[in-house]
């Protein structure tokens, strides 16, 4: 049941920090500062226009969440 299910979540979690976690630490320099302060910015960016569109058209909570989850999908 719902145990299996959290322990092979955990060891996927797991398994994809094992493999992740060196080249996250590896890229902790001066050019990874700048892809996080972008990665902030466009964050940012995001949560401001959905939050501007939804008082803009007086959206419930679900509609505007929705948008905000649209908006911060990248297929690519």
């Amino acid at each position: 049941g719902d145990d299996v299910k959290t322990i092979f979540f955990a060891i996927f979690i797991f398994a994809l920090g094992y493999m992740a976690g060196p080249q996250f630490f590896a890229n902790l320099n001066r050019r990874g500062l700048r892809y996080g302060v972008l990665s902030f910015i466009e964050l940012v960016t995001v949560l401001v226009i959905a939050y501007l569109i939804a008082k803009l058209f007086d959206l419930d909570i679900g509609t505007a969440s929705g948008i905000l989850a649209g908006a911060a999908t990248e297929s690519a």
